[in-house]
């Protein structure tokens, strides 16, 4: 993690977990901060921040961690646009970036031909709103 004198590690894997690192003065100590139901390919470390970092995997869930709280909020579970796509109900994840410009956007990407944009100011923890839909969308015009 940035700002942490590289004595901060965050780390996702195949077996699904995502895990927080802090070399200390003794040794490592490690923890599990998330667990994915299937790989976890791919993490973005919010620019700016040693404490705020997103999350996203196979299982197609979107999650934003604080490593100050230790608490992981479950963003949404990317499902196809396409609703005629009846053979799959989630989109397996395998990229994750923020918008260096503004830490509040960030796009992600999977098994399908979408890039999804979104923005977390429209989320609201009370599930009032419907953040599991993009903002917008991308696919590249061969693919369509």
């Amino acid at each position: 993690m940035p700002y942490t004198d590289y004595r901060s590690l965050v780390t996702c894997a195949a077996d699904g977990e995502v895990r927080h690192a802090q070399i200390l003065e003794r040794g490592v100590k490690t923890r599990v901060l998330v667990q994915h139901q299937g790989q976890a390919y791919k993490l973005a470390i919010e620019p700016g921040s040693s404490h705020i970092f997103y999350t996203c995997g196979e299982d197609g869930l979107v999650q934003h961690i604080d490593l100050r709280t230790a608490a992981a909020i479950e963003l949404f579970i990317c499902c196809p646009i396409d609703d005629s796509r009846v053979y799959t109900r989630v989109i397996n994840l395998n990229a994750i970036t923020i918008d260096p410009r503004n830490p509040n956007l960030f796009a992600v990407g999977g098994s399908d031909e979408y890039t999804r944009f979104y923005d977390l100011r429209n989320y609201k923890s009370d599930g009032s709103t419907d953040f599991g839909l993009p903002f917008d969308r991308f696919c590249p015009r061969h693919l369509i």
